[in-house]
């Protein structure tokens, strides 16, 4: 017979809380989804069984009665005769199918109360920074005047919401308009640049862009 207090590491004399708590913890570290070594899905199997049933007080009491160190035989014997024998007890009790404990069911539920334990974080989070943001408000004076009186928190908090809210509408039009502003004033210097006229052998006049392109000038043509 198996020793399942050994599998879940528990003692003899945990409580059924400790033997849950020992059973989450081996199955999140055998559970085939999680693990992908070769024995973990027997491993996995074995933490089901051991957690079947210590946590049942009925199986864990045979269990117990039974010799766990003493010959396979004696235990076989006295596991048998406790499945018959108290067959009205436990009616339509099947081992294997309760070796095919759900533990997608606890892993649920936990996932769960982790997910819950973080929402309370990040709420308790935001309270603290709402309560130091209206600490430092309301601690600071100027003249005799506290900003608090005249920006409440919850008055603050939503100035600075719309303030984030807007800014990007505001932000990419001045950039533009700006861009748009210094092409706009360029415009008129370009066009009072004096012009660098150049003539080749035949006399031919010649200026060039601001793109270094060269182009034809017939009025100032050498005659």
């Amino acid at each position: 017979m198996k020793n399942y207090y050994a599998i879940l590491d528990v003692a003899k004399t945990a409580t059924r809380k400790e033997i849950r708590t020992a059973y989450l913890k081996k199955a999140k570290l055998y559970h085939p989804d999680l693990n992908s070594s070769p024995n973990a899905a027997a491993r996995f199997k074995e933490v089901q069984e051991a957690y079947n049933t210590l946590h049942d007080p009925d199986k864990r009491q045979a269990y117990d009665s039974t010799n766990v160190f003493g010959s396979a035989r004696t235990s076989n014997a006295r596991r048998s005769s406790y499945y018959n024998g108290t067959s009205s007890r436990n009616t339509g009790y099947n081992p294997q199918h309760e070796a095919a404990y759900n533990f997608e069911d606890h892993f649920r539920a936990e996932a769960e109360q982790l997910r819950k334990q973080w929402q309370e974080m990040e709420t308790d989070k935001l309270r603290r920074e709402a309560e130091n943001l209206r600490n430092a408000f309301t601690g600071r004076t100027f003249g005799g005047i506290r900003i608090s009186d005249l920006f409440p928190s919850y008055k603050l908090r939503f100035i600075l919401y719309f303030l984030n809210r807007i800014v990007p509408f505001i932000f990419i039009p001045m950039a533009f308009l700006c861009l748009f502003t210094t092409e706009v004033m360029g415009i008129p210097a370009k066009k009072k640049a004096k012009i660098h006229i150049v003539h080749d052998s035949y006399g031919r006049a010649y200026a060039f862009d601001i793109y270094g392109r060269r182009y034809r000038l017939p009025d100032f043509d050498k005659k």
